[in-house]
């Protein structure tokens, strides 16, 4: 019978965390949980090491890649230029998306109409972001709350309003 590891150890960045909790320390594959907390903004590399090796030999392992960010994406709407606009067929919306002060990149922008309901995807071409929507017919001085939403790759958001009136019986 191929016995489990001896022990898992969580490095982060190279350096050890911690042991990792067995659930069942036999068996040629065992469970394991670790708890790491990241305390400052950046990168930060993971590699859990299991079994009898040798302290700080990292050639077994695996590394992931983890972000920690607490700023929100820059976003702005450019068009159009201004709030309350009257839409009468299409209404053209775009702006641009951008990294925030730790530099995770802007992953998506999004639309809603409903107040976050649903999220409708933008076009993205590096930092432009474009979309269109057309009113529902027969929606004359029908006001609409557009809310556009980016996020980036930490999943941290920045959300800017746009208020509407469609007219188009």
């Amino acid at each position: 019978s191929a016995a489990g590891p001896a022990s898992v150890t969580l490095y982060a960045n190279g350096q050890p965390v911690g042991p990792a909790t067995l659930a069942a320390p036999v068996g040629a594959l065992t469970r394991w949980t670790a708890v790491f907390s990241a305390t400052t903004e950046g990168g930060y590399t993971l590699a859990a090491v299991a079994g009898r090796q040798t302290p700080g030999t990292l050639a077994a392992a695996t590394p992931s890649r983890l972000t920690l960010s607490r700023a929100q994406p820059s976003l702005t709407i450019t068009t159009p230029t201004t709030s309350d606009v009257v839409v009468t067929q299409t209404l053209k919306l775009g702006g641009t998306a951008q990294p925030g002060a730790s530099g995770v990149p802007v992953t998506s922008v999004a639309y809603s109409l409903d107040g976050g309901a649903n999220w409708y995807p933008a076009g993205v071409a590096g930092a432009t972001w474009s979309a269109t929507w057309t009113p529902p017919l027969k929606s004359d001085l029908r006001y609409y709350r557009v809310q556009v939403r980016a996020t980036d790759a930490a999943g941290q958001s920045t959300v800017q309003p746009l208020y509407v009136l469609a007219d188009n019986w």
